[in-house]
């Protein structure tokens, strides 16, 4: 249970720090401002498709061991089980970064480290002819490792899916494999980010097996059922891994926007 509502302020059991109060206090009055300015009435049937989904800190193990820039905050809007708006911010940078994206109203904004200034991730190549290929800072699936030598691309790791997402739109990768489980709060914002921009994140199985970049649903799956396509995947490895080649990626991936999970 959280109180926001009267001082002290709680989050379950846990009490918030005083030197947030003022902070808190001003958000709630803003969105009270905004809260008066819509229409319930109006709006009540649209509301019951949306549901909105917040991740304050994407990327905790980064943020624990000291790799702040690979952090977001992550705000995505979700109607219908389909992602239709979203923002990711990345807080920690002295000059914050950020995109902002509604495919659906054709609108994007942002501020994008286009230059590598800021370090979120590592390996990036400036002027590298290979093109870079996003993965996770851990360790990553035999199936993607083939992948990306069969490619001829080279691995570039970072932290946190709206980071990743952040250096595809920045250029600095041009498609990532999500060979592990996915989850809502993690996804939603930055594929509406992604997918405003021109992008695309899809399920694996619906590019290697129908050549189309169908766009990730969020839906309710049966018991024991794999939440991620590659999971299926990583276990046929030398069935599935010379069905990509350079072409075949070059025909469902352009400009530095492909997120495959």
């Amino acid at each position: 249970v959280t109180n926001i509502l009267i001082r002290p302020y709680k989050v379950d059991a846990m009490n918030v720090p005083p030197e947030f109060f003022d902070e808190i206090d001003d958000v709630r009055k803003k969105v009270e401002v905004i809260s008066e300015q819509i229409d319930v009435e109006t709006y009540a049937e649209l509301y019951k498709t949306l549901t909105l989904f917040i991740d304050p800190i994407d990327g905790t193990k980064e943020f624990a061991s000291g790799l702040g820039e690979e952090c977001t905050i992550l705000v995505g809007v979700v109607k219908t089980g389909a992602p239709v708006g979203g923002l990711i911010y990345r807080p920690v940078p002295a000059s914050p970064s950020w995109a902002l994206g509604c495919k659906a109203e054709e609108y994007t904004a942002g501020i994008l480290d286009t230059n590598n200034s800021i370090k979120t991730a590592s390996n990036v190549v400036k002027g590298s002819v290979k093109k870079g290929f996003v993965t996770t800072n851990g360790s990553i699936s035999t199936f993607t490792d083939k992948l990306i030598e069969k490619l001829g691309m080279y691995r570039v790791c970072a932290g946190g899916v709206g980071n990743k997402v952040m250096n595809l739109l920045e250029g600095k990768g041009e498609c990532y494999i999500q060979d592990r489980g996915v989850s809502r709060w993690d996804t939603a914002g930055p594929q509406a980010v992604l997918e405003a921009y021109g992008g695309h994140l899809s399920k694996l199985v619906s590019v290697v097996a129908e050549g189309r970049l169908d766009s990730y649903m969020y839906r309710k799956v049966a018991k024991n059922e794999p939440n991620c396509d590659t999971e299926n995947v990583n276990m046929l490895d030398g069935r599935f891994a010379p069905v990509f080649t350079r072409q075949n990626l070059k025909n469902v991936c352009s400009n530095h926007h492909l997120y495959i999970c």
